[in-house]
């Protein structure tokens, strides 16, 4: 089970993804991202999860740094989708929290499948 403590952090990432994002500093807002998804690797128990997570890091890091400017009108707009998470595990709404993720995980390849779409449009 997840601590206020801990939501606390999470939350705190999310305003500082929100303030690098406010400067244009994608690189900035990726690190403190990364830190919000490894924490939620780490805090699950799952080692399998945390041992498959690292080792992607610095791949999606290049990864989200390079594309996400293409797929969100603002840099801040990133931060804003973590918020729902945030609020759902201080509910402590596991039914909501993991599809929320789920969303969330899914929404940069969904905005890819729609931006592919229409380039092939033209």
């Amino acid at each position: 089970c997840i601590s206020d403590e801990q939501c606390d952090q999470l939350a705190y990432l999310t305003d500082l993804m929100r303030e690098e994002g406010q400067r244009e500093d994608m690189l900035g807002l990726t690190v403190y991202d990364l830190e919000f998804h490894r924490l939620i690797c780490k805090w699950s128990g799952n080692a399998t999860l945390l041992r498959a997570w690292d080792p992607l890091y610095s791949q999606i890091q290049r990864f989200v740094v390079r594309t996400h400017r293409n797929y969100f009108a603002s840099v801040t707009a990133v931060a804003d989708t973590h918020d729902p998470i945030v609020a759902a595990l201080r509910r402590r709404d596991s039914e909501q929290v993991t599809p929320l993720i789920q969303q969330h995980i899914m929404l940069i390849w969904s905005l890819f499948a729609k931006n592919d779409s229409y380039q092939e449009t033209l």
